[in-house]
């Protein structure tokens, strides 16, 4: 059995209640991939420390934001937040953000949430256990830290210890505090954190990072919609990236890079957690196609649909390279041909959606 986790990052609903088109369009994909919950990782909102914004106008925003998640609602999906620094520089926004999920259990359900909902609690979900802490800057409150630390311990016995917050442990990219960094990673590895995930940056990063007491994996999930993104660090361009293709160190996944700019291609962005019997965890970042379907972040997982999907649809074999490789090009040419599209032979959204219908996937 397996027990699939989608986590959601940066939404910015904008102060003026409008939900990105981006973001509605991957609550359906989620939906449709039926996710045994969703976590969403912060920055649900785009407060500003001296906007002077009342609370009718948050609440409005926090309106917004929980109607677009109805499709999650409709397929009873449970649902798990916490806040970001957007959610919570004033006290209007902190009380709009409470007072939405004042009724955090009913959204969780059929899970049972323990702690302080909705800021940091915890969930068991198939055996897993979900610690979600509300850390929202470079920094862990005492109180948060000493629950943390508490949660993880009670937890030993579960299949894998899984942890969200909004900011990262390091960033990928910019500056990033050493002793935030290291106290909260020293917790995490102390309580034996399968993961750490965390929102904040708009872009999408996997790595083993090292500190006190050991190691932990960081995941940083991406955006499902906000409208501005991050570039890497140059040091991990530098690294990691070679032309116009970067790896992930933690996963091996292979993504897509504007080597002008260091911003990753698909900027439409979350992840799927697999979480087998055996405690074993999977990290499998996703994007959002232009045709509103979920797709591999992998350029090579999505080549190998693409080989796959043609080899069905043509009645043919087109080989299962990962790579977009002069036979997988005649084959989409000659699909192309066949539909009466653009035959250049470029797997564009057009494309892939004539092979999504084809296969009745659309």
């Amino acid at each position: 059995m397996v027990t699939t986790i989608a986590v959601l990052g940066d939404v910015h609903v904008t102060t003026g209640s409008a939900v990105p088109e981006a973001f509605t369009s991957v609550v359906r994909a989620v939906s449709a991939l039926r996710p045994r919950c969703v976590v969403l990782c912060g920055d649900a909102t785009s407060g500003n420390p001296d906007d002077g914004y009342p609370i009718d106008r948050v609440r409005l925003w926090w309106h917004a934001f929980q109607g677009a998640l109805a499709p999650l609602r409709a397929s009873g999906t449970p649902v798990l937040v916490i806040a970001g620094n957007h959610d919570f520089y004033t006290r209007a926004h902190g009380d709009g953000y409470r007072e939405a999920w004042a009724e955090l259990a009913a959204w969780a359900s059929p899970l049972s949430v323990a702690g302080a909902p909705p800021l940091s609690y915890s969930c068991e979900v198939d055996g897993f256990h979900l610690s979600l802490a509300h850390v929202i800057d470079q920094d862990i409150a005492d109180d948060v830290a000493r629950w943390l630390a508490a949660d993880l311990a009670a937890a030993a016995a579960a299949k894998a210890r899984i942890c969200f917050g909004h900011v990262p442990l390091v960033s990928a990219m910019g500056h990033s505090s050493t002793s935030f960094g290291a106290q909260l990673g020293g917790l995490l590895a102390a309580g034996r954190a399968t993961l750490y995930l965390s929102g904040h940056e708009h872009l999408v990063w996997d790595e083993e990072l090292k500190v006190p007491g050991g190691m932990v994996r960081q995941v940083i999930v991406g955006t499902p919609g906000a409208s501005y993104t991050y570039p890497l660090r140059p040091d991990l361009v530098e690294r990691y990236c070679t032309g116009a293709r970067g790896t992930l160190p933690g996963s091996g996944v292979v993504f897509a890079l504007d080597p002008a700019t260091g911003h990753q291609v698909q900027q439409v962005a979350f992840i799927l957690l697999e979480c087998e019997d055996s405690g074993a965890v999977r990290v499998r970042p996703m994007a959002l196609d232009k045709d509103g379907s979920a797709m591999d972040f992998d350029e090579r997982s999505v080549a190998r649909w693409l080989q796959g999907a043609l080899g069905r649809v043509l009645g043919t074999t087109v080989p299962l390279t990962g790579a977009y490789d002069d036979e997988t090009r005649r084959a989409v040419l000659a699909l192309q041909q066949r539909e009466g599209l653009t035959a250049d032979g470029v797997a564009g959204p057009l494309t892939r959606h004539r092979v999504r219908t084809l296969l009745g996937e659309a």
